[in-house]
Formats: structure tokens, C-alpha cells, sequence
């Protein structure tokens, strides 16, 4: 969590992974903002492809404008 004067300014999730869950979503909401985090993994291209998943459910979860 960060810090601004004695108040917290952010909160991070790290989210863990083990064999049964090789994928795991953070989803976090705190002053008026939603994170969306995920754990994998390593492998070939992994972090291309969860900025590309990621990307995904961004958009589905946006509003329409």
C-alpha cells in the first residue's frame, strides 16, 4: 500500500499461482479506481499474451460509449 502523509494512497494485489491454479485474477477497488491484475506462469511470450487477455476483459468491463 503507498503512502501519502500518513494515509494510504493505493493498494497493490499480488496475486500467487500454484499447480492447481496456473492463472489467477486480482481485481481490486479502492479511492474511486478498479485494478485488474494477473499472475502465470512464465513460458514463451507469456507476458504479450496476459497484456493481450488483460486488454480483453478491459474492454468488456468498459462502459459503452
Amino acid at each position: 500500500m503507498a503512502h501519502r502523509a500518513g494515509h494510504p494512497t493505493g493498494l497493490f494485489v499480488l496475486a500467487q499461482h500454484s499447480v492447481a491454479m496456473p492463472l489467477l485474477f486480482g481485481l481490486t477497488e479502492f479511492d474511486g479506481h478498479t485494478d485488474l491484475t494477473v499472475s502465470a506462469r512464465n513460458g514463451a511470450g507469456i507476458e504479450a499474451r496476459l497484456e493481450a487477455l488483460l486488454d480483453r476483459v478491459v474492454a468488456m468491463l468498459e462502459p459503452a460509449e
